[in-house]
């Protein structure tokens, strides 16, 4: 474990390095984010057995021993694929993974983030850790979300609809994404958003036991999600934590300064409004711990092109990229030492 750390450490601290220097006309960006790609993708694929707390489900599902008929049709056809097509090993199977959710959400970065170098730093710190290491399924659908961004802003419902489908097909979580063709793309109510995460707050504290029988009203196999999710033992869900409450006043932070943000990226507000459902949707969901947190998790794909966009506007601009950098190593710090997520 400590190995994994020290590496991890130290790729993080290269990134940070070139992040700062990071401009349009950096002569090697394409360069750096061709090789920070592929890295994270041996990285996934190669870890070490047991790394993580989900390796071992996904090992016995490879191996036949656990069933894979409650897992999404895309995943059984990997494991198809891979084992019974290409008669190949499990490390194969977490290669097609790491392509995947790597690959997704690489391209959107690419394709997307005005500073690709500071965006690969934040996913780098978060949700490649939490999802492309452990989540892997999530980690694809969380890909195929940022490529959304494009066709609902753009309003072309059919490629919005292809996309997903394709990230409901792997993780059933992703059904929810279909409601994001209602949101307005370039408008937002100022006094509506700003009253969103205390209303969340307010009606979690008060109505957690309402909420919870929401989920009696979810598709069947959302249901039987929801459920098996109630009984993970070991977590709890704190929604004032540090990191929540940081991400919060980030989301001020933000709305004040929306026009101008909107200014550096135009999918600035719409990235703002998925920044803010994630925040709500933890405390909302927070009387199931689990799915409040993956829920979360894959609205905060926002995050990756958000944070660099919002600190953007900071003058000078190195103070922006410092505190994209600081915020990326506390998000580094959460995964490895407050969540845990690499203990067995």
């Amino acid at each position: 474990m400590a190995e994994v750390i020290i590496i991890s450490y130290f790729f993080l601290s290269f990134i940070s390095l070139f992040s700062i220097l990071e401009y349009k006309t950096f002569p090697v960006r394409n360069f750096l984010i061709f090789f920070v790609a592929v890295s994270l993708i041996l990285i996934a694929a190669l870890r070490p057995p047991f790394f993580d707390r989900d390796y071992g489900l996904y090992y016995f599902m490879f191996l036949d021993q656990y069933e894979t008929e409650s897992k999404e049709p895309s995943f059984n056809l990997i494991l198809f694929f891979v084992k019974q097509f290409l008669k190949l090993d499990f490390n194969y199977f977490l290669l097609i993974y790491a392509i995947l959710g790597v690959g997704t959400k690489v391209y959107a970065i690419k394709k997307y983030s005005e500073f690709p170098l500071l965006s690969l730093l934040v996913y780098f710190s978060y949700l490649f850790l939490l999802q492309d290491m452990t989540q892997i399924r999530a980690g694809v659908a969380c890909g195929l979300i940022l490529l959304c961004m494009k066709p609902l802003h753009d309003r072309n419902w059919k490629l919005f609809l292809i996309l997903a489908l394709v990230a409901f097909l792997f993780h059933y979580s992703a059904f929810f994404v279909l409601l994001f063709w209602f949101i307005n793309p370039t408008k937002v109510n100022k006094k509506v958003y700003a009253f969103l995460i205390p209303i969340s707050y307010i009606v979690s504290s008060v109505s957690s036991g309402t909420l919870a029988m929401v989920q009696d009203y979810l598709p069947l196999f959302m249901q039987k999600k929801v459920s098996a999710y109630d009984f993970i033992d070991g977590t709890e869900l704190n929604i004032f934590n540090a990191w929540q409450l940081m991400r919060i006043a980030i989301a001020y932070f933000a709305l004040y300064h929306l026009d101008k943000l909107e200014r550096v990226n135009k999918y600035s507000i719409l990235l703002f409004k998925l920044y803010v459902f994630s925040i709500c949707t933890l405390a909302l969901l927070s009387f199931n711990p689990v799915y409040a947190g993956r829920m979360s998790d894959l609205f905060a794909a926002a995050d990756i092109l958000f944070i660099p966009i919002v600190f953007s506007i900071l003058k000078p601009k190195l103070l922006g990229r410092i505190i994209v950098i600081v915020i990326s190593f506390a998000y580094f710090y959460l995964n490895f030492f407050y969540i845990g997520i690499f203990k067995p």
